[in-house]
């Protein structure tokens, strides 16, 4: 039991991924309205660079537009919402 914990608590430690402070710059959203989500990162934690980050947008948040920095590189992945949206001017979004 001792070393199946120590094999578990050296994993964790070798696969954790790095947290880094991220924060959104508005701390509210109305319902039904839309909101411009500006994600703050910093720094990485103990000096080191932030290489990456991943933000998953969740179920029912629809529009999305990334807005990439010169010099990033943008990944996304894009699939069917779960039920068609009405959007602006009545178009429809699914």
């Amino acid at each position: 039991m001792v070393r199946l914990f120590l094999a578990a608590a050296i994993a964790a430690t070798v696969v954790m991924p790095a947290f880094a402070h991220v924060t959104i710059e508005a701390q509210e959203a109305r319902v039904g309205a839309s909101f411009k989500a500006v994600v703050r990162v910093p720094h990485g934690c103990a000096g080191s660079a932030t290489t990456a980050i991943r933000v998953k947008i969740p179920a029912g948040v629809i529009a999305v537009k990334p807005m990439p920095k010169p010099g990033w590189t943008l990944d996304t992945k894009t699939g069917s919402y779960g039920k068609t949206y009405a959007h602006f001017h009545n178009s429809k979004l699914s």
